[in-house]
C-alpha cells in the first residue's frame, strides 16, 4: 500500500453524510489503533479551478457519529488528509483516510481530541 499526504488546500469541502466503516466479514465497526471509532465521511468538493463539485469520500476517527456533529452542507477540514492505493487481487482501489476532522477554519482535532 502506498500513501500520499495531501497538503494542498482542496477548496470548499461541505459535510453531506457519514456512515459507520464496517468490516466487510463480520459486519462490525472498524476501529483505529487507538479503538476509537471508524466513519466514512461523504463530501463535497468544490475546487477553485473546476467548473463542477464532486463527490469524495474520507475515512475518519470519530467517537461520535459525525452527523451529531455537523450538519449538512457544514464546511469541514481535515488533519493528516491522506490518499492510498494498493492492490488485492489484480484489483487496484484508492481510498481517502484522515486523523481527525473540524468545522473549516478550526484546527482539525487528532483522533484523540474533541470528536471523540
Amino acid at each position: 500500500m502506498i500513501s500520499i499526504e495531501i497538503t494542498k488546500p482542496l477548496g470548499v469541502v461541505l459535510f453531506d453524510s457519514a456512515f459507520p466503516r464496517n468490516d466487510f466479514e463480520t459486519r462490525q465497526q472498524k476501529v483505529n489503533n487507538d479503538g476509537v471509532p471508524m466513519w466514512s465521511v461523504n463530501l463535497i468538493l468544490r475546487q477553485p479551478d473546476s467548473r463542477r463539485s464532486e463527490n469524495l469520500t474520507v475515512n475518519v476517527p470519530s467517537v461520535k457519529d459525525p452527523t451529531e456533529i455537523f450538519d449538512p452542507f457544514a464546511p469541514v477540514s481535515f488533519s493528516g488528509l491522506r490518499i492510498m492505493t494498493g492492490e488485492n487481487n489484480g484489483n487496484t482501489w484508492v481510498s481517502f483516510g484522515a486523523d481527525g476532522i473540524a468545522p473549516a477554519g478550526a484546527a482539525a482535532p487528532k483522533s484523540d481530541n474533541p470528536t471523540k
